[in-house]
């Protein structure tokens, strides 16, 4: 006798192979996901990170110096009084004018005014913190960055020296 249908035990063991094949398929899927949101976010910080200190170094490079920095609690310091704060804003002068890089720490953002009369314009996305140390009583300063997507953390330091610098 030629019997052409499917056994129970054929039908349960095919159902258990396409289980294991589907688990495995949904496991790859999940951790290239995973893998994928980690380097987008390392790729994304690394690009914001060199776009600052680019933009940072471009607008302090022409100054004549820093004027003053708001320290994160408030407190305005003038350039012969801090020698490593972590800062809410640096105030500079270009040709006589006060401009000011600021962060918003709540939302982790950079900010630049071209006056102080003016709230200024994003620039920066995911500060955790800035730093500033004086340099060569104030001829430059050494800026340190820290940058946070997700899990990923970037921290990153440059020095400027002020093309304009004078003293006081």
């Amino acid at each position: 006798m030629n019997n052409k249908g499917v056994t129970l035990i054929e039908l349960i063991i095919s159902i258990g192979f396409i289980s294991v094949l589907l688990m495995i398929i949904f496991n790859i899927f999940i951790f290239s996901t995973k893998v994928y949101n980690i380097s987008h976010s390392n790729v994304e910080i690394q690009e914001q990170s060199q776009m600052i200190q680019s933009f940072i170094e471009s607008n302090l490079y022409l100054s004549s110096g820093i004027d003053s920095v708001i320290d994160k609690n408030g407190n305005k310091l003038h350039v012969n009084e801090f020698y490593e704060k972590d800062i809410k804003e640096v105030r500079f002068n270009v040709d006589g004018q006060i401009r000011s890089i600021y962060h918003i720490y709540n939302k982790k953002k950079l900010f630049i005014k071209k006056n102080l009369n003016y709230n200024g314009y994003e620039f920066g996305d995911y500060i955790e913190n800035i730093k500033i140390k004086n340099i060569d009583n104030g001829s430059g300063a050494e800026i340190s960055l820290k940058l946070q997507k997700d899990s990923e953390v970037i921290n990153t330091s440059f020095l400027i020296y002020f093309r304009n610098y004078y003293s006081e």
